[in-house]
Parts: C-alpha cells; sequence; structure tokens
C-alpha cells in the first residue's frame, strides 16, 4: 500500500511549524459620529451612506450561534466549503462560554480585562486546533478526488495514532493540550478508483498530469487555511464576524510564511518541484511576500478583526463584527492560493444594496506562473418575507464554470434547515481546490442538507 504522510509540528502555547510529509511504502463596539471615509457595518445597523451624518451606534446584542449537523460531515461526503462550519461553530461555542465565565464576576475592570487576555490563549489553541485538522483535510478531499482512501493520524508525544474521520483527527488536537508536541497527518492508501482524465494518458501527458496531481494536494493544506480566512472575511462582511475569529483569521492568512520558511518542508518543497516540473516560474520568496503583503496587510478584514479584537478587550464586546465599506462598496479582501498554474491573487469586494442585497464580486488572477485568470458573481439575500431566510448563490467562470447555491430557513427561534448545491470544475482555479470527485471526468455536483440549533 501507498502512504503519504503531511506532518505539522504545535509546540510551546500551540504554535505551528510544519515539519515534514513522507513517502513510504506501509499502510489537519462606542460611538462614533461626524462624517466618515469609511463605514462600519454591522448586523445591527440598517446601512448609512457615508458622509451624511451620524453612524448609529453599535449596539451590544448577542452573536448568533449554531451547532449543526450536516449531511458533509460523514466521511463519504466531505467537503471544504462545509467543513469549515465545523471550526466557526466551535469558536462560537468558545465565545459563549466565555461571556458566560466573565459574567460571573464583578464588576471589577482590572479582573474582566485580566479574564478576556487570558480568555485568548483558549482561544488560540482552539484556532490552531482547527487549522491543523483543516489544513489536514485540504489534503485528504483532494486525496479522495483523485481517486485514493485516506486515513487522518499522526503523534501525541510518543504515541503514534490513526484516525478514520476529520472529527477523531480533530477531537484529538483540541483535547491534546497547546503545550504538548503534536504531529497531523494524513495517511493515503490504495486507489479506490482512476480518474477518468488519466486512463489514456501516456508518457510526457502522463508526466504532467501526475505532476499537477501531486502539486494540488500537496498545496491543499495551505490553500484550505486561507479559504478558511477568506471565509471569515465573509462572514464579517454578512454581519456575523465576531472576535473568536481574529487569531484564527490572522493565522491562516498569513500562515504559509512560516511553514515556507521551514528546511525541509515537504509540502511546499513538493509544489515548486512540480512548478519546476511544470515550468511554472513561481517562488517560496513570492508566496511569503504575497501572504504578508496582499492577504494580511491589504484585506479590510484584518483591520475589522484586530478592531473587534481591541474592543472585546477593552470594554469585553461581544457584538457581531461587520466589515468595512466606502459608499456601500466593501473595502476589498485578498486572498493568496497556490494553483496548478502557479501563484494565484484572488481579490473580492462588493455592494450593499439599500434592501439588504448583497452583491460580490471576485477576481482571481495567476500572477506568478501561467497568467490566467477567472471572475465570480454572487448574490445574498436575507428574506424577510420568509423568516429571515438566507439565500447565497456564486457563480466563478474561467477555464470551465462552478456554480453554487444555498439556502437556510429557519423553522422557529431556536433552529433552522438548510440545503445547498455545488458544482465544481478541476478547470477552474476555485474547483481544483473543491471538486469533490475526478472519477467520471473533471467535474462534479455535490449536494448538501443541514439542520442547526440556534442560542
Amino acid at each position: 500500500m501507498h502512504k503519504s504522510l503531511a506532518c505539522f509540528l504545535v509546540t510551546g502555547a500551540g504554535l505551528l511549524t510544519p515539519m515534514t510529509i513522507l513517502n513510504a511504502q506501509a499502510p489537519e463596539p462606542g460611538r462614533e459620529s461626524g462624517p466618515v471615509a469609511v463605514q462600519d457595518v454591522t448586523s445591527s445597523r440598517e446601512p448609512v451612506a457615508v458622509g451624511q451624518g451620524n453612524r448609529p451606534a453599535a449596539v451590544s446584542q448577542p452573536m448568533r450561534r449554531s451547532l449543526s449537523i450536516n449531511s458533509s460531515y460523514f466521511k463519504k461526503f466531505y467537503t471544504n466549503t462545509q467543513m469549515a462550519d465545523v471550526g466557526l461553530e466551535t469558536m462560537q461555542g468558545y465565545s459563549f462560554f466565555s461571556h458566560k465565565l466573565e459574567g460571573l464576576l464583578p464588576q471589577n475592570k482590572m479582573a474582566r480585562v485580566a479574564l478576556r487576555s487570558a480568555t485568548l490563549f483558549g482561544n488560540w489553541h482552539v484556532s490552531v486546533a482547527f487549522g491543523v485538522a483543516y489544513h489536514e483535510l485540504g489534503h485528504a478531499t483532494r486525496v479522495g478526488a483523485y481517486g485514493r482512501n485516506y486515513k487522518f493520524g499522526g503523534t501525541l508525544t510518543d504515541a503514534t495514532v490513526e484516525e478514520n474521520g476529520f472529527f477523531q483527527h480533530y477531537g484529538r488536537l483540541l483535547l491534546s493540550g497547546g503545550l504538548l508536541s503534536k504531529t497531523a497527518s494524513v495517511h493515503t492508501y490504495d486507489a479506490k478508483f482512476e480518474p477518468a482524465e488519466r486512463k489514456n494518458l501516456t508518457g510526457t501527458d502522463l508526466a504532467r498530469y501526475l505532476a499537477k496531481q501531486e502539486l494540488i494536494i500537496h498545496a491543499a493544506g495551505v490553500n484550505n487555511q486561507m479559504a478558511f480566512a477568506e471565509r471569515l472575511a465573509d462572514e464579517a462582511y454578512e454581519g456575523d464576524g465576531h472576535w473568536t475569529f481574529a487569531l484564527a483569521y490572522f493565522r491562516d492568512r498569513s500562515w504559509s510564511i512560516a511553514y515556507g520558511r521551514r528546511v525541509p518542508s515537504y509540502d511546499m518543497d513538493r509544489v515548486f518541484g512540480s512548478y519546476d516540473q511544470l515550468g511554472i516560474l513561481a517562488s517560496k520568496s513570492q508566496v511569503n511576500t504575497a501572504h504578508l503583503l496582499a492577504a494580511l496587510l491589504v484585506s479590510g478584514s484584518t483591520y475589522r478583526y484586530s478592531r473587534g479584537l481591541y474592543h472585546y478587550l477593552r470594554d469585553g464586546s461581544h457584538s457581531p463584527i461587520g466589515a468595512y465599506e466606502f459608499h456601500n462598496v466593501r473595502v476589498p479582501e485578498t486572498s493568496v492560493y497556490l494553483t496548478s498554474r502557479g501563484i494565484s491573487y484572488k481579490v473580492k469586494s462588493g455592494y450593499r444594496f439599500k434592501d439588504g442585497l448583497l452583491l460580490n464580486a471576485g477576481l482571481e488572477y495567476v500572477a506568478h506562473g501561467d497568467h490566467s485568470g477567472e471572475l465570480t458573481l454572487g448574490l445574498a439575500k436575507k428574506v424577510e418575507s420568509l423568516r429571515s431566510a438566507k439565500l447565497r448563490g456564486n457563480v466563478i467562470a474561467g477555464s470551465g464554470i462552478d456554480a453554487e447555491i444555498n439556502a437556510s430557513l429557519p423553522l422557529n427561534n431556536r433552529s433552522s434547515v438548510g440545503m445547498g448545491l455545488g458544482h465544481y470544475s478541476s478547470k477552474t482555479l476555485y474547483g481544483e481546490r473543491n471538486v469533490p470527485s475526478l472519477e467520471h471526468g473533471p467535474s462534479s455536483t455535490m449536494l448538501w442538507v443541514k439542520m442547526s440549533l440556534n442560542y
């Protein structure tokens, strides 16, 4: 049997540094007034035209939290997009208990600030544990898409473990403690099918296909972390950001800087080895620069989450965090991905209409490598006449077409149901990171259903 092992070491207070990947035989609030240049929109506010008087004061309303069961939580149906909800809901749960704990303290500002500071350590551990597990999920879903069986695994102190599913893997990382050395990995086994595109390839064509496959699988970990940071930015745009998301956002935006500097860094070495084999000019230094300057510094949510974290430490605010907007236009977000064509930059913005309709737009462009790009257009709307049901849809157009649509309908104040459909093509940059299976061709479709308990 074949085994591909993607490993990461957690040391100190949960700080991750990558280890290796091995291939071997054998079986991761206050009030502000006056004209303003940038509008801060949260779910508790109506949009206000910039420069037209006072902004409404921030309302200290509780964030929306949920606990869900999703068809995508079963191993056969794992998807990167839906499994991100696990991280969101874990952090929401952490915020709930930290909020309740603070309520037990006397009205002493210093004691409360001290507790809030202490809760950041626990929040960091939660974000690290999910970041590692979600990183490994990225590898796992790409391995599965290319037809190979896999298990999660790794080591805790001197013990080697192997886990059948994501939740067992994530649970071990959560419960192991931030001061213990941990590694996480994905073990790949014999093929369960051969991708349709590979069957008739020989010689140079087969070699290029395998190099591309290797690149996509090994880049999938850091790509998943960047995608999660992008998801957290989108949560803020829809008014559902929270201070407990901030550390995960910062970490995942900048992770590959530390990851790529480790020598050897097996994932990154394999990625750039594949780039060389494919004749693509891209380097680790370009990735590091892109993650620091573009993904972290040139993204509106970096500053919005920083402000939200500051207000939590100072005031104990658990109010939802919104996005920065200028004349109802979303301050852009930038993400960086390692694709089979080279290093890409993805820039997203949007427009908020008066009726609450959100128009999302994005461009992902390969700046270092085979210059190409794709466009994303999407809509998001809360339908008040349907119990504030949420509808979302996106279309991605490039060398192929991807489409996603999902809806969430509240049943009452405490529960809701959701359903979604996604069609992905490996010929798009987005699709190669998310296509569920390549068994029958370059594209496939995934349906999911979900039930949530809201609290």
